[in-house]
């Protein structure tokens, strides 16, 4: 048996309907939530600084090679139209205008969304909300 708490708080039950929704919009729609709310409102970043970070300073992340030489930028577009919304949210302008219609891969998305918590070395908070620490923990006391 397990104590658990049956309260939990708002961006808690985000990351709960991250694991388990099922089709593209929603699940953008909790990716942008996520990203607001622990980046911009407990980290303190602001939406120009979360660009830099990512887009810039670790740009190299997010960019494949192709066996061609050529730049796959498919991630890097991703996590722009992801931390675009950012930048504009606090202006009001969250209307979708970044949104990528044509790529509807939803592990896609989600690669991309961890990527950027990695990026921004916040991977150990995102296996925390995936419960991915604990599962480690278990299989190594078993």
């Amino acid at each position: 048996m397990e104590n658990q708490n049956p309260v939990k708080n708002s961006y808690a039950a985000l990351w709960d309907e991250y694991k388990e929704v099922d089709t593209a919009i929603p699940l953008l729609n909790v990716i942008f939530r996520i990203l607001d709310y622990y980046f911009l409102q407990i980290c303190g970043h602001d939406g120009d600084s979360i660009h830099k970070l990512v887009l810039t300073d670790h740009r190299d992340r997010f960019v494949d090679i192709m066996t061609n030489g050529a730049e796959d930028l498919t991630k890097f577009h991703l996590a722009y139209a992801m931390l675009s919304y950012l930048g504009s949210h606090a202006a009001g302008m969250g209307d979708g205008l970044h949104y990528i219609d044509d790529c509807t891969d939803m592990e896609q998305y989600k690669a991309v969304f961890r990527l950027i918590f990695t990026a921004l070395d916040q991977e150990q908070h995102y296996k925390m909300m995936m419960g991915e620490a604990q599962t480690r923990e278990a299989s190594e006391h078993e």
